[in-house]
């Protein structure tokens, strides 16, 4: 492939993913999008490093258009670590010879869930609750505080009761899409 037809793709993955980001679903506080597919495209035409330019220029271009979402643009912090957390899943799926796309798909979304729960934890919720870390928070963050009321638990179980679910529907959307384009993509390349 020329380096302009890469280019040229790469920059229509960019824009369709900056698009995707405004089509969201809401969950609690957040919302899903379904934006991650067009990295994961990226990754599959070419490679991490691709897929995560189009992961970083997606949220740029979001941040541009729709202006910073929470404290210190985390909201679209989250999205590039979210994307970068895909490709890392099915980079592994990939090397370690997992063909199956029900497997790769229950793999990648584990490692997400598990990458974004602990940045979720240490970093990302306290962001978006005003603090540097997790030992900056000046206050409890409790599953009410996502609008979960009737369960009690501290900071860890809001996290799991927030994070997990939230990132394993997300990866189901995610994943599945992301199988159904593929095939259609290595049907059009044929």
């Amino acid at each position: 492939m020329s380096d302009t037809k890469r280019l040229t793709t790469l920059a229509i993955l960019s824009a369709l993913g900056a698009v995707l980001m405004l089509f969201e679903i809401p969950y609690l506080i957040m919302a899903i999008d379904v934006s991650d597919v067009v990295v994961l495209i990226a990754f599959f035409l070419f490679s991490w490093k691709e897929a995560a330019f189009v992961g970083i220029m997606k949220a740029l271009v979001h941040l541009l258009f729709k202006g910073a979402v929470g404290p210190m643009a985390v909201g679209q912090i989250t999205a590039f670590l979210a994307s970068i957390s895909y490709v890392i899943g099915l980079s592994l799926t990939i090397q370690f010879g997992i063909h199956r796309r029900s497997l790769q798909s229950l793999v990648t979304i584990l490692m997400v869930t598990f990458i974004m729960s602990v940045a979720n934890y240490f970093f990302i919720t306290p962001l978006w609750f005003g603090a540097l870390s997790v030992w900056h928070l000046g206050f409890d963050v409790t599953p009410a505080s996502f609008g979960i009321d009737g369960l009690s638990g501290g900071y860890l179980t809001a996290i799991i009761l927030v994070y997990v679910p939230f990132n394993i529907l997300k990866g189901t959307l995610v994943l599945g899409l992301y199988h159904i384009i593929r095939r259609a993509t290595i049907a059009y390349l044929e």
